[in-house]
């Protein structure tokens, strides 16, 4: 596991997707819902965690933005997963693990949405799509997300995000190959969990410069 994921999974041990944001003090255009009016700008550290039959995946990820006007900002996130095959299907197979990917970075820019705006309770939705990085010669695929929630104030500077996250990865043929195995008698497997349509709950903090 890299350092990055080693620790992101330290400083946020949850599921989440987290933005930090500037305080309502520092407000300079009067929109009533201060850390997300023009101007400010928002970093966040976060982790989730989903999985299926055959796998853990684990993910962290470092996201920035900067509000372009009123509740609308621009960014980018950089996300890292590692998958946790399961001993069961690396004791089967055991040349597995070292060739279908285990690690994958994406590389997300951003736009956020936040059409109500308070500093204590305000619902946001996050998009973006960008390129997805595989090792073990996985190769370089596209991805989209989506992800609807809500910043709860937890005090002047720290904020609880939760929300619901969708993904989906392009073209599908391309993810299937990467993570098809061929067996020694020649069979192909075609592991669970990872290709396709998706989605997991995010929760977590944030903190504000």
């Amino acid at each position: 596991m890299s350092t990055f994921l080693r620790l992101a999974l330290h400083l946020a041990p949850a599921a989440v997707l987290a933005s930090a944001l500037t305080p309502t003090s520092a407000r300079g255009d009067q929109d009533d819902g201060g850390p997300w009016s023009r101007g400010h700008v928002s970093i966040g550290l976060g982790a989730g965690v989903s999985g299926s039959r055959d796998v853990t995946i684990i993910g962290a990820a470092i996201q920035g933005s900067y509000f372009v006007a009123n509740g609308v900002a621009l960014g980018a996130e950089v996300d890292e997963t590692y998958l946790a095959w399961r001993p069961v299907i690396r004791s089967k197979y055991p040349h597995f693990a070292d060739t279908i990917p285990s690690s994958v970075l994406r590389v997300t820019p951003t736009l956020r949405l936040v059409p109500l705006r308070s500093p204590h309770f305000s619902p946001f939705i996050l998009a973006g799509a960008g390129p997805t990085f595989l090792n073990h010669n996985g190769g370089t695929l596209a991805h989209w997300i989506a992800m609807p929630g809500v910043m709860i104030a937890m005090g002047p500077r720290a904020f609880l995000s939760l929300g619901v996250r969708f993904t989906d990865d392009h073209p599908p043929s391309r993810c299937t190959d990467a993570f098809t195995y061929k067996t020694v008698d020649g069979t192909m497997l075609e592991i669970e969990g990872f290709c396709g349509f998706s989605w997991s709950p995010r929760i977590g903090l944030s903190f504000a410069f």
